[in-house]
């Protein structure tokens, strides 16, 4: 059985989606916070399809503060010195950013320092969506023991020469990022673009959630099989690329998730020796994992589940009963038409002498 190397696209083809501008970019800052700390430095490289740079922008910049923690970035108030203030770059930098989908590591960092400088020059950051590389090798599920940048560099084999400096983090996260997205192509995973106002994803969820009609019947027992219901779980790199291959498991009445839980059901790995995150959850809650062909196997016979709803049966109520009105009482209407056929001299109204008939109702009349 074929198994996706990521290796393979270290040195394979280097093609980037069609539809964006890709723009990757790096910021040295003061701070953290972006409303009270300020840019020191930015990296910009716009990329071609074949994920080569076709445009470049650096420049440190002059934040007239404090540069803050200098241990990290080694931006001394004398390397700052002579530098431009950030509205003096604000419209160069605008031009190469115009149009284009910013790609960072951890994007709403990166982001937000940007679009705090440009108002803070009077402008707008000209972008509208951004992708975030942490968010994406998590997406991927790589075999790596952190998704730092230095940690994602060492696993794709790019030479990192200056860590937390603007231009070469930029230089090496294009790298980065162009062996990520071939391979998330590959597996057919959606890229984790966002819109940068309201922070909504362009895409869907690696893995469309489609809500599941039958109940959950537990853990997978290979010598029952599966069961319609069942919660499962794909990891690591399949033969089959995973949106279609969850397709097929939820056309099969089974409840695909992403993430691992007490009732998960089953986890697909084709090499639990890569250890994500998802198959060491696996392993400590004693979860059932098979591979990608044992899957392929059980599909061919899945067992019929249990709905979550019965369905409603209605029921023809019965048909009513005719009412009977009861006859009337001798007692009480007898000295009524007595009363009256005698003109009603024993049924008079003490205040006025009038036949009530009203106070009569209902009471013995004496005859």
């Amino acid at each position: 059985m074929q198994v996706i190397d990521t290796q393979s696209h270290a040195s394979g083809s280097r093609t980037l989606p069609k539809g964006h501008r890709w723009v990757v970019v790096d910021v040295e800052t003061s701070g953290l916070r972006a409303y009270a700390h300020r840019v020191l430095s930015v990296a910009a490289l716009v990329l071609r399809e074949d994920g080569s740079v076709e445009q470049e922008y650096s420049t440190l910049v002059d934040p007239g503060c404090d540069p803050g923690p200098v241990h990290v970035h080694r931006l001394t108030r004398e390397r700052l010195a002579g530098a431009p203030r950030f509205e003096q770059i604000a419209g160069e930098l605008a031009e190469v950013l115009a149009g284009g989908t910013i790609v960072a590591h951890n994007a709403a960092f990166d982001y937000g320092f940007l679009d705090a400088e440009f108002r803070r020059a009077g402008a707008e950051i000209p972008v509208k969506h951004r992708l975030c590389t942490l968010a994406l090798s998590r997406r991927l599920e790589l075999d790596v023991a952190d998704h730092k940048l230095s940690t994602l560099a060492a696993h794709w084999q790019v030479q990192q020469l200056l860590e937390h400096d603007a231009y070469d983090d930029a230089r090496v996260l294009s790298e980065v990022f162009v062996r990520s997205a071939s391979l998330a192509e590959s597996l057919q995973l959606p890229l984790p673009v966002v819109d940068c106002l309201s922070r909504r994803s362009a895409y869907p969820d690696s893995v469309p959630r489609v809500p599941c009609e039958w109940k959950n019947p537990g853990r997978l027992s290979l010598d029952v099989g599966l069961v319609q219901g069942m919660k499962v779980v794909i990891t690591g790199h399949t033969t089959t690329p995973r949106v279609p291959l969850a397709g097929r498991m939820t056309d099969a009445g089974l409840d695909v998730m992403n993430s691992v839980s007490r009732q998960t059901s089953v986890v697909v790995c084709n090499d639990t020796g890569v250890q994500t995150g998802k198959i060491r959850k696996a392993m400590a809650e004693g979860i059932p994992v098979v591979t990608e062909q044992q899957l392929e196997d059980m599909l061919t016979r899945v067992l019929p589940g249990e709905p979550k709803t019965r369905p409603v049966v209605e029921v023809a109520a019965p048909p009513a009963e005719p009412v009977i009105e009861p006859p009337p009482q001798p007692g009480l209407l007898s000295p009524l038409l007595r009363a009256f056929r005698s003109g009603c001299s024993r049924v008079r109204s003490r205040s006025c002498g009038r036949v009530d008939v009203t106070r009569t109702i209902g009471r013995t009349v004496q005859p």
